[in-house]
C-alpha cells in the first residue's frame, strides 16, 4: 500500500484484525513488547522501519498513535501530558512547549482542563488529551 504525502488514511475493520499490530510495526514497537523479529519493510520518506536506531527515532517523531487506554501519566495535568514529549523528544523550551501544547488542548476543547489530573477527567477529556499531546507532535 503506498500512501501519498498529506494524504489522510483510516484503518478501520472489526476488532481483532491487527490495527494496532500495525501501529505498532510502523514504530517498531513490537520488537520491545513481543521482541519480535518483523518481516517485511515500512518506509516513511525513503526511511526504512528495518534502518538502525537513529532512522528509528525520526520515524518516530513522524508517526504518532493514540492507545485506546489513553497512556496519560497520572501524576501530570493535561497540559504537561501534552508537553512532555515536546520537551524530551523535540528538545523544546518550556515556555514554547507550553504554548504550543496550550493551543492543541483548545483544538480539542480541553483549554478548561489543562491544569487537572487525569483522574479528575472523563473519559472522552482523557481521550482528547491524548489526541492533542498526538497532534502537538507535528506527525
Amino acid at each position: 500500500m503506498r500512501i501519498s504525502k498529506k494524504e489522510i488514511t483510516a484503518l478501520i475493520s472489526p476488532s481483532g484484525c491487527g490495527k494496532p499490530t500495525l501501529l505498532r510495526c510502523f514504530n517498531r514497537l513490537n520488537d520491545l513488547i513481543n521482541h519480535a523479529k518483523i518481516s517485511g519493510e515500512i518506509t516513511l520518506d525513503g526511511e526504512s522501519s528495518n534502518a538502525a536506531s537513529t532512522a528509528v527515532v525520526t520515524l518516530r517523531k513522524k508517526i504518532d498513535i493514540v492507545f485506546q487506554n489513553f497512556n496519560l501519566f497520572d501524576h501530570l495535568t493535561a497540559l504537561q501530558n501534552v508537553e512532555i514529549a515536546l520537551i524530551t523528544v523535540l528538545k523544546m523550551k518550556p515556555a514554547e512547549s507550553g504554548k504550543r501544547a496550550m493551543v492543541e488542548l483548545c483544538r480539542v476543547g480541553m483549554q478548561d482542563w489543562a491544569d487537572h489530573y487525569p483522574e479528575m477527567r472523563s473519559e472522552e477529556q482523557a481521550q482528547r488529551a491524548s489526541i492533542a499531546r498526538a497532534l502537538a507532535m507535528d506527525p
